[in-house]
């Protein structure tokens, strides 16, 4: 069964106990309690009935955000554990939300550092306009336990461990070079437009590996051809046409050294 849903079976299962509860005792002290009111209190006594969803509206709403949480939570428990790649198979809505933001069911193909793959789940609260960096294809860095395949959880609380395991994973499977990473981490972010894209034959990990001919733009305005060979994802081929405006880094000491992005 979905952890989701034995979590709000077990928090309905509970709410019926303690509405149930709360009759039993009405019901049964209910009359004894009237007894100790004043007098002038006791002509209120068709209205007892009306303290139980009172309370029980009143005690939902102060615990509505943990509740929430609680019920979202992730049940892998992964927060310590090693980090890994997943490709995204599939992206679906599970039906919950936290301030209008969608809860996300991921499909994911993941593989560890030391070679291992599985398919796995993941979810995450995901905005409508983030979906793009979720497109099936995709690698995004997810923690995991060892010996524990069935659920994982994507990495938000270390940036700069996430790019490192991404970066790992794309020079150990040929997609990119230690000197295209370097160019992106130390240099200057600027923009290109694609000229040419020109297959080179080579697919590695369903990667297939273009020429870029560019036109970078220096900090100053000017402008200047350059060339890149990058290894795309199928999924964003189509973004990379002639007229195309793309990311770029360059070494401001050598600014033939030009890196588009990661191919991820």
């Amino acid at each position: 069964m979905n952890p989701m849903l034995k979590k709000v079976l077990v928090l309905t299962g509970a709410t019926v106990v303690l509405v149930l509860g709360a009759v039993v005792a009405m019901t049964v002290w209910g009359d004894q309690l009237v007894d100790t009111l004043p007098s002038s209190a006791r002509r209120a006594r068709r209205y007892l009935w009306l303290v139980i969803p009172v309370l029980v509206a009143l005690v939902g709403t102060l615990l509505r955000g943990p509740i929430t949480r609680w019920i979202l939570k992730d049940g892998s428990d992964t927060r310590d554990s090693g980090i890994a790649v997943g490709r995204v198979v599939s992206v679906s809505r599970t039906g919950m939300s936290v301030n209008d933001v969608p809860q996300r069911r991921f499909e994911l193909d993941v593989e560890t550092p030391e070679g291992t793959r599985f398919r796995s789940r993941a979810t995450q609260l995901v905005p409508e306009h983030e979906l793009g960096r979720y497109r099936p294809g995709t690698l995004v860095p997810v923690r995991h336990r060892p010996g524990r395949t069935k659920s994982v959880s994507l990495v938000t609380d270390s940036p700069a461990a996430a790019r490192a395991a991404l970066a790992d994973h794309l020079v150990a499977r040929g997609l990119t070079t230690p000197e295209q990473l370097d160019v992106s981490s130390r240099g200057v972010r600027t923009h290109a437009v694609l000229t040419a894209a020109t297959p080179t034959g080579q697919v590695r990990d369903a990667h297939t590996q273009l020429r870029l001919a560019l036109v970078v733009t220096r900090p100053d305005g000017s402008q200047y051809p350059a060339s890149q060979e990058l290894y795309v994802p199928r999924n964003a081929l189509p973004h990379l046409r002639v007229g195309a405006r793309v990311a770029a880094f360059v070494l401001p000491e050598d600014e033939r050294r030009v890196s588009v992005g990661l191919a991820v």
